[in-house]
């Protein structure tokens, strides 16, 4: 073989097929693992959101009367289309499986990671860029969520639907200005934070029109007037659910947590939100070191405004819209939810949070591999190195606590069934209940897991 043939071949040795290869047992191995793991048992909001939706769609007498269910709010968000996916699954496998809905939620992970392929496919080293992405993104910071089938249908859900509309819109055509429209809608109606995608998609149609010149201004005022009224559609019916407190419970909350905003002047809130933004935003790369924290998401939003600043002339900027769409997602959670929890309790508590950071980080380095001349080099391999190293360390730094989120789920569902904070217990109870009474939902044994080694075992023992 001459030199010439033997260089290129070892190069799409490197660039191409290994990396292919590499991201689909990846990927199959993280399905794998989500499927193997998820237990059959609803935990918190699946009772309330999932399977009382399922319940009283299943009992509703009119066609009017389901819709309204699908369309009721849940906490401050509307989760309409997570339920239109548990419904579906439903109906196909006669019942409600919660670990189904785990790997129905996970998927979307590797459906962004599809869209990350459609952003480089025109790039020889495509799956290789894919390949790290793949890396930062499949692994376990966020491992609360992972086996968890409500909260991944909602935050993994949200961010494709709105990468997907932001893609949808490039290059807009009228059959993708309504498809966009529709993955807008979904978005909305998955988390309350993807409301925001409606304001990148017209971002993105004033930069095709104004900057770009690729098309009529029309589009973006139809966005426009389509973004106001779907808003609107939002909030029918909407209640801000605002707990009065009395002043003995106050006093009460502020003793005993006494970093929670009660009745903040306006500096103090400021710079709660941005102490509380910065610490989440580079939550990536740990979950106990706050000022670690804060020292990576400065970095990475630098990083952000570079790229942002040094590309936005470029007719592609779908990465770039991406990007900070998850960065605006998180900056809601902070207006949402820094007040009545500290930047470090959310760090270290609330470990959902992490997925955000991780999504940000993944959209940038995705970005950054596309746009940068020294990807193009063997700097590219060094970059897989450090995803290579991130994602090992993300399994080894959260197995550990992921084992004993399943051990409190397993206890919870053994001993005392059915918890769901701000519920009593006998309500939640009676809507699973009633599920299993239907056929809706058909639980695992107790005491679960173990005895479901011991069912195995004396299947085995059976001529």
């Amino acid at each position: 073989m001459p030199n010439s043939a033997r260089t290129q071949f070892v190069a799409s040795l490197l660039e191409r097929r290994l990396p292919f290869v590499l991201l689909s047992v990846l990927a199959l191995h993280y399905l794998w693992f989500v499927y193997s793991s998820a237990p059959n048992i609803p935990y918190h909001d699946d009772i309330i959101d999932f399977l009382r939706f399922v319940n009283r769609v299943a009992d509703a007498d009119s066609f009017w009367t389901a819709l309204q269910e699908g369309f009721r709010q849940y906490n401050e968000h509307r989760t309409s289309a997570s339920r239109l996916q548990v419904y579906i699954a439903y109906l196909i496998e006669g019942d409600v499986n919660f670990r189904t809905l785990a790997v129905l939620g996970n998927i979307a992970l590797l459906l962004i990671l599809f869209l990350f392929y459609i952003a480089a496919r025109n790039d020889r080293r495509c799956w290789l860029y894919v390949l790290v992405a793949a890396l930062l993104l499949l692994n376990l910071r966020a491992y609360r969520i992972v086996l968890w089938g409500q909260p991944a249908l909602a935050y993994f859900y949200v961010y494709f639907y709105a990468f997907a509309c932001i893609f949808a819109l490039h290059r807009v055509t009228p059959a993708r200005f309504l498809l966009a429209a529709l993955l807008c809608s979904l978005s909305s109606m998955t988390l309350a934070s993807g409301q925001i995608v409606w304001l990148f998609g017209l971002a993105s149609l004033l930069h095709q029109s104004l900057w770009n010149r690729r098309c009529s201004v029309i589009y973006p005022a139809l966005w426009l007037l389509l973004s106001i009224v779907m808003l609107l559609v939002w909030r029918i019916g909407f209640i801000a659910e605002t707990p009065e407190l009395s002043a003995e419970a106050l006093a009460q909350l502020a003793k005993s947590h006494p970093r929670v905003l009660l009745d903040p002047t306006v500096s103090e809130l400021l710079i709660r939100y941005a102490s509380f933004f910065m610490v989440i935003l580079g939550g990536a790369i740990t979950a106990t070191d706050a000022h670690l924290a804060v020292c990576f998401g400065s970095i990475m939003l630098g990083l952000l405004c570079f790229v942002t600043f040094r590309y936005y002339r470029e007719e592609d900027v779908r990465l770039i819209l991406c990007c900070w769409f998850a960065v605006a997602t998180l900056a809601a959670v902070a207006v949402g939810r820094s007040a009545m929890l500290p930047p470090e309790s959310a760090l270290l508590s609330n470990n959902r949070y992490g997925f955000f950071s991780v999504m940000v980080m993944c959209t940038l380095v995705m970005e950054m591999q596309l746009r940068l001349s020294v990807f193009k080099t063997s700097m590219a391999y060094l970059l897989l190195a450090l995803a290579v190293s991130y994602s090992v360390w993300s399994y080894q730094r959260f197995v550990g606590p992921l084992e004993q989120f399943l051990s409190a789920r397993y206890e919870s569902y053994n001993e005392s069934p059915y918890y769901v904070i701000g519920y009593p217990m006998s309500a939640t109870a009676s809507i699973v209940a009633k599920a299993v009474k239907a056929g809706r939902y058909i639980p695992p044994c107790r005491p679960y897991p173990s005895c479901e080694e011991q069912t195995l075992t004396t299947d085995s023992l059976r001529p």
